[in-house]
């Protein structure tokens, strides 16, 4: 008898530990996906700043976030920062920098990255 209510002891403790676990995996499927989702965003600003689609110049860029994506992040905004590189004029050094929030905490990633732009500097 003892063995069976030592038995269930044990039973009932793996099955609580078990459930925190499974609570925790909502929080943590819902991280992920924002955490996809500003990357998805970080590499479209990059994307639109390397096609043209966006004008790259020095200074700070704010570059629009496609609308009707956000479903796990949010406040979601992507800036970026570029300045020359010296040497060569053409060559801009820029950081991308993604902002949002989830599950009520502020989060931030950041990717430095260096554009080719022939042609931009007039050189008198």
């Amino acid at each position: 008898m003892i063995e069976v209510a030592v038995a269930l002891v044990v039973l009932g403790v793996a099955l609580l530990l078990g459930l925190g676990l499974l609570a925790q995996q909502r929080k943590v499927l819902t991280r992920l996906e924002a955490s996809q989702e500003a990357n998805r965003a970080l590499e479209g600003a990059l994307e639109a700043l390397r096609s043209g689609t966006v004008e790259l110049h020095e200074g700070m860029i704010v570059v629009p976030t496609p609308t009707g994506t956000v479903r796990s992040a949010s406040g979601l905004s992507v800036v970026v920062r570029a300045w020359r590189a010296e040497p060569p004029a053409d060559l801009f050094r820029a950081t991308a920098e993604v902002r949002y929030r989830v599950l009520g905490e502020q989060r931030v990633r950041t990717v430095e990255t260096l554009f080719w732009k022939p042609g931009k500097l007039k050189v008198e």
